[in-house]
């Protein structure tokens, strides 16, 4: 089906949109209502976190040593909304949709409310953008903190502390049985995607619908000798098994929260 770019103007903001309108077909495009036209946005940001358990026995706090790096600039932001567009393609192939690549500090000022999930009030700068382009909904993508749980072989939830967005949980100390291999290893690192999807009536700013996605699958089958979990695998390993692990669970998780027409 024919679609097209363009690049929403005026947007006095550090953001840019892309546009990607497909021609809506009979079902979509003869509604009594206006077409549904989703803005959709990812404000995960640049940050890659580590966060490397520490035994803390007898506290209920969160001792977890935490290093945040900042990336280059859309290093998850850009995959995430490629991700959002083939789900929505997907699953609903006559909407239409705009992709923006905004930054969360300007353009989700004064809107914090929007991340807990309450109702939307967008910002001047967003809302011109939402005005230009007819949009009717608003789908974000967002970093969401919850307590770690990260999933063994077996399928049972090890970890303690909280995460939050996407990053690596280390744990240098865990005894990891390793069945296909046989024996055991000391510690493992687990990937992890940690964020929410929210979908918005821009008319009303009401939430329609939320998915919260806290995936943390654990990974001690590549140790290649070495003993520190962390240098089981380079950087660039690192990076890619996050962004195809980011990738699969949006898709899994965008048709659940489409307006459904």
């Amino acid at each position: 089906m024919p679609w097209t770019r363009r690049h929403a103007m005026g947007l006095g903001l550090s953001a840019l949109a892309l546009a990607g309108l497909l021609q809506a077909p009979a079902a979509w495009a003869q509604s009594k209502t206006a077409p549904v036209h989703i803005a959709v946005a990812s404000v995960l940001g640049d940050n890659f976190a580590v966060v490397t358990r520490q035994v803390n026995t007898g506290s209920l706090l969160d001792a977890n040593l935490r290093d945040n790096f900042k990336l280059s600039d859309g290093v998850f932001d850009t995959p995430a909304l490629l991700a959002m567009e083939g789900a929505i393609k997907q699953a609903a192939p006559a909407a239409q949709y705009s992709l923006m690549k905004l930054s969360q500090s300007e353009a989700l000022s004064g809107a914090a409310a929007l991340l807990d999930g309450a109702s939307f009030a967008a910002p001047a700068g967003l809302k011109a953008v939402f005005e230009q382009i007819h949009a009717t909904h608003f789908l974000m993508l967002s970093a969401f903190r919850a307590p770690a749980v990260v999933i063994d072989a077996q399928g049972v939830g090890v970890g303690n502390g909280w995460l939050e967005g996407v990053g690596y949980y280390i744990d240098r100390h865990a005894k990891v049985r390793r069945h296909e291999e046989g024996g055991e290893r000391i510690g493992y690192i687990a990937p992890f995607t940690y964020f929410k999807l929210s979908l918005f009536d821009l008319a009303s700013g009401k939430q329609l619908a939320s998915k919260v996605v806290n995936r943390a699958p654990m990974r001690a089958d590549f140790d290649k000798g070495l003993a520190d979990p962390w240098e089981m695998l380079t950087m660039k390993e690192k990076l890619d098994m996050l962004t195809a692990q980011l990738k699969t669970e949006i898709e899994k998780a965008v048709p659940e929260v489409l307006p459904q027409r």
